[in-house]
């Protein structure tokens, strides 16, 4: 980050609100922090830190002078499980009459809202092309328009999080 002058800065870091469906049973907070960096020619020091705390955000205030900053968010990832069992814990995507269940959607969901670009509450070709080049398969304009959006719900041009969750579900 590129100070140009001597400025009053917050800085906000935030974990998932407890609020959205399926979030803490399946994500707990992390403790985290966030440490600021200053860059100059003798190397990097450490200009301000804000010690772990386990809550959904944390903030750090501070002023900084003219110059080059690194701000960088630090977690111990004291609150990731640890497997205790040698075989993997199933996870149930589907219910018996399947229909997905409440961490499938919430999943699905997240995933949604992190290829919505432009937030604008759908996914368009671009966004979708990106998912596709993720998980390693091509598809090209017009399959999108002519294989995906007329079977799954759509709004102007694009996936909705409906259309996006029945797909990804099939």
């Amino acid at each position: 980050m590129e100070v140009p002058t001597k400025t009053h800065v917050i800085i906000g870091l935030h974990q998932e609100d407890e609020r959205i469906q399926g979030t803490l049973p399946r994500r707990p907070y992390l403790d985290f922090g966030v440490a600021i960096l200053k860059r100059d020619s003798d190397g990097t020091t450490l200009h301000h830190y804000k010690d772990y705390i386990m809550s959904r955000d944390c903030e750090i205030e501070c002023v900084l002078e003219e110059g080059s900053y690194i701000v960088v968010p630090r977690t111990t990832g004291c609150a990731i499980k640890q497997q205790t069992a040698t075989q993997p814990e199933t996870v149930q995507l589907l219910k018996p009459n399947g229909q997905p269940t409440e961490m499938f959607e919430s999943t699905t969901s997240d995933i949604f809202r992190k290829f919505d670009l432009v937030i604008s509450n759908t996914i368009d070709f671009k966004e979708f092309k990106g998912l596709y080049d993720i998980i390693g398969r091509k598809i090209t304009e017009i399959e999108f328009r002519q294989n995906i959006l007329p079977k799954y719900c759509t709004a102007e041009g694009g996936m909705t999080m409906r259309g996006f969750n029945d797909w990804f579900t099939q």
